[in-house]
Formats: structure tokens, sequence, C-alpha cells
């Protein structure tokens, strides 16, 4: 029954994201039919909002990971597990200016939440005189005059495969006051967004659709944009790491553009940056750099990352960008915030903070015995927890280590479990207990990028045991306890040829012989190199 409830939510699962994927086909044709240029408002969602995001020329959607995709992709929001705070300044063309506040707090499982606040300054116009028949009349003094954003949005994780990737999605809302005309004009909307990180590692792919909305006083739609994102992150060293980005913008009035960018971050303080975007009359280059202040140099439980960036804008001139971030609590290098999850059937052991690649070890508390829990690296702050003998454990997990003197060295965090044996069913009395079924039909299946081994048989319970297929070679145990199903997810074994024997027992009559299988003989390959 278990693998027909798994089938079912793998159905639903290739049916979402081809939904999402035929609605983001459809929506520009629909913007397309809601008129041409010109026809739009809200002049202040066509300023890019992020000093990052600009340095990267605008390529962001497959980037955004942090506060910033309020603005460019909210479901990256997905991947904030610490609360941030920010504020932008933006020095824009003809003595307008644009600032931002935001903040971004994690809700554990569900994600994410954002709310961003921005004003764009026209500053100070001269105030025209009309006369009595309508001519020009003069000045007289002068008026001030700016446009208000409201945001908000959400970010939740809707699919996990484990090591092969995920799929992130998110929403946003959005209001804008302008005070422009006589009478001024509200528009509102809003967007999503989805982010997948495929399996090829470092590769995300994006997209988003946003400002999607119209004036609900005044005239006018919002300039709806839809991007297409990509994103790689390689590291060719311990101490740098990099991102190469492009995006593909489609909007209905103001033609399409393309971006593209590349960051250089080193020994994860100083990040330097350069884009380039075109398409667009105010398309042109860009660059930025970014400076982490981490927690060991303020002695405060937060780190803060300043952002510049400068773009050109063609004949328009050149805008600058100034933008902090403060991330706390989870800016903490040793991971925090250990606790154990149940999905199901599952145990899952879950943690925020640190820098991974992660490896988790076992410790019984009792015997010393030492047990690696992870059986590759895995930058996931999340592990599927196996099943241990009977006992009290101390969990470690351990991060990289850093190759800067900013950071401490200290990268580990620990968590005391105490693990009992599972309730066995009551013996029935009888006057001759009947002999017990062999296992048959022993097979393997993946699921959810892990391989299980399934078998038949009607058994109370059953032992799982490996050996090498040597003469005289003995069996191991790979359950640690007896298994109350005809299933038992599959440890990572090393290379070699092995046979696999799955014992029927019955804890509760000891007297009954087990029967065992006949042997499924494997081959294990040694690892590809990368």
């Amino acid at each position: 029954m278990a693998v027909k409830r798994w089938d079912r939510s793998v159905s639903r699962n290739r049916v979402l994201p081809l939904v999402l994927v035929l609605v983001l086909a459809f929506l520009p044709g629909l913007a397309g039919a809601g008129g041409g240029a010109g026809t739009t408002g809200a002049p202040v969602l066509r300023i890019p909002t992020g000093a990052r995001p600009e340095g990267f020329g605008g390529a962001y959607a497959g980037v955004a990971d942090d506060l910033s995709a309020l603005f460019w992709n909210p479901a990256g929001l997905a991947g904030i597990n610490a609360p941030e705070a920010g504020a932008l300044y933006t020095s824009y063309i003809a003595q307008t200016s644009y600032q931002v506040l935001g903040y971004a707090q994690p809700i554990g499982r569900w994600g994410a939440i954002a709310l961003g606040a921005g004003m764009l300054d026209y500053g100070s116009l001269v105030k025209t005189v009309a006369e009595p028949d309508g001519l020009y009349g003069g000045t007289s003094g002068s008026v001030s005059a700016a446009d208000w954003l409201v945001a908000g949005g959400w970010g939740m994780r809707v699919m996990d495969w484990g090591s092969p990737g995920s799929l992130d999605a998110g929403i946003t809302l959005k209001s804008v006051i302008n005070q422009q005309g006589p009478d001024g004009n509200i528009s509102a909307g809003g967007g999503f967004g989805l982010l997948w990180r495929t399996p090829v590692p470092g590769v995300r792919l994006a997209a988003v659709g946003d400002n999607l909305g119209t004036s609900i006083k005044g005239s006018g739609m919002m300039p709806a944009v839809w991007r297409l994102g990509s994103a790689w992150e390689y590291s060719p060293s311990p101490i740098v790491r990099t991102i190469l980005a492009a995006d593909e913008q489609f909007t209905a009035d103001a033609g399409n553009r393309t971006c593209a960018g590349l960051e250089a971050t080193f020994i994860d303080l100083i990040a330097v940056r350069g884009g380039w975007s075109g398409g667009t009359a105010a398309g042109g280059i860009s660059f930025g750099a970014g400076f982490l202040v981490p927690p060991s140099w303020t002695g405060m439980p937060a780190s803060f990352r300043l952002d510049y960036s400068g773009s050109s804008l063609a004949d328009l001139g050149f805008t600058h960008r100034v933008q902090v971030i403060a991330r706390f609590g989870g800016a903490s290098v040793a991971p925090h915030g250990i606790k154990m999850a149940r999905e199901g059937a599952e145990k899952y052991l879950t943690w925020e903070g640190g820098r991974g690649p992660f490896e988790v070890t076992a410790v019984n508390s009792d015997t010393d015995e030492s047990r690696s829990l992870s059986v590759v690296a895995t930058n996931e702050r999340r592990l599927l927890l196996p099943a241990l003998p009977p006992g009290r454990y101390q969990i470690t997990i351990t991060g990289v280590k850093s190759q800067s003197t900013a950071w401490p060295d200290d990268n580990e965090g620990r968590i005391r479990i105490k693990t009992a044996a599972p309730a066995v069913k009551p013996a029935l009395a009888a006057a001759v207990a009947p002999p017990l079924p062999a296992p048959l039909k022993l097979h393997f299946v993946r699921e959810a990028g892990r391989t299980f081994l399934l078998w038949e048989g009607t058994a109370p319970a059953y032992e799982v045991f490996a050996g090498s297929t040597d003469p005289g070679a003995t069996l191991a145990p790979l359950s640690a306890t007896p298994l109350l199903e005809s299933r038992m997810p599959f440890p990572k074994l090393g290379p070699g040829h092995y046979r696999i024997v799955v014992r029927a027992m019955d804890p509760a009559d000891p007297s009954r012989p087990p029967a065992d299988s006949a042997d499924l003989r494997i081959n294990v390959k040694p690892a590809a190199p990368k």
C-alpha cells in the first residue's frame, strides 16, 4: 500500500509542473492582447530593485537567493532559512531617486514570506500656471512628486527529489500609488515564479511572470514582464565561488531584453560582478561589488552584506545603487536548530545555518561505536535518518571548514537522541505453529531519488543480510532491527560483488525456525570520477 500511495503522489508531482509551464506559455499572448507601447503605467515597477541583481546585468531570475528575490523571482524566497532585512538607495536619472526597505521571515516547512516598500522620488518639479484661456502663464514655485510601492511575497519548496533536484514556487502581490496627474493613479496586481534546481550540479532554471495587474483608479496596465532565467554555480577552488547567469525578458510594450552576468566570490568575503543587457534603448553594461561582514567581526549573531552596482542606460546616463542586507541567526557558521521530523513512516534530521557540504555521524553513547549516516556529503540541510539499533546516540553534523580567518573554525552541531526496539505483535496461541513462508521475488525500485529493496511475503518480520560472493564468506545484517514490512531503504555499498538474503522470522515466537529467500546477487561498480 505504501508504494501505491507514493505512485499517486508522483502523478500529482508530474501534473503540477506541466500546468505551471502551460500558464507561463500562454500568459505572454494574453498580455500582448491587452495593448501595445504606451499603454502601461506604474513607472516605479520599471526600475530594477537591488544592487546585486543589477551587478549581474539584470540576470537574476535563476540566482534569486536573498531578500531581492521578492522583486525578481519569489520562488527564491523558499531558500531563505534565516530572517533578513535590507535597505536600498538608487540614484536614478534626471535627479530622481529610488529607496526600498524590505524584510523576509522564514516560516518553517512553509518556506518564507517577505514584505517590501519603495518610493520613487521625482525630486522638485517647477509648477506651471495656466491663464484663464488655457495658455501658458509662467511658473509659480515648485512641487514634489513620488510614486509609492508596497509588495508582499511568499515562496516555498513544492517538490523535493533529494539529490536529483527540487522545485520552488512563489507568488507576489503589489500595489502602486502614482501621484502624477491631477488625481493620481492606483494600480494593483502581482506575479509568480518557479525555480528548478536541476540534477546537473549547480544548474538552476527559472520562469517568472511579474507585474500582472491593472489600475483600480485611473487608467493603464502594470508593465507586465516575463523572465526565463538560468544560473550555473561553480567553485574552481575552495576559496573561489562563481555564478554565471543569463535571463531573457519579454514585455508587451518595451520590447524584449537579453541579460547576462557573472559573479566571483573570494574567501566568502569579497564579491565582484559584471553584466550586460541589450535589446532595449536603455541597455548597456553594469558592474558591481559586494563585501560581507561575518558575525565574528562584530560579535553579533548576524552578518551584513554591503553591495554596490553601477549601470549604463545608454543616452539616459548612469545609475548607482547601494544596498545593505542583514541576515540574523542563520548567519552562524555552526549548524544549529537541529531537530527530528517525521514524514509518513520516515524520520528526517533537519537543521539550519552552517556551510555545506555536510557530513553526519552518530556515536553510540554506551559503546562509543561510530557510524556515518550520510552516504556522501550533502549541501541539503535535511537527511533521511536510517534505522539505528536501540540505544542512546550523539549525532554530529559537520560542515566544511573555512579557508578564511574571517570565520571561526567550529562548524559542528550536535543533538542527542534515544532509540527503542520496535514493538512486536503478541504471539497467538496455537497447537502447531505453521511454517514461515520464505520471502520471494527480491528486487530493487527507485523512489524519490532513493533505492529500496522489495520482496513478497507474509511473515511477521524480516531481516536483511549481505555478504561477499566468495566461498565461505559470512553474511552481515543490513537491517538494524526487525522489519515489519516487506521493504527497506537500501544502504550504499562499496564496489564489489554481493549476495543479498532476506530472512523471514517471528519475533513473538522464537521457536518457529526462520526461512531464507533465494540469493539475490548484485554487482556494485565504482563511482565514476567527477
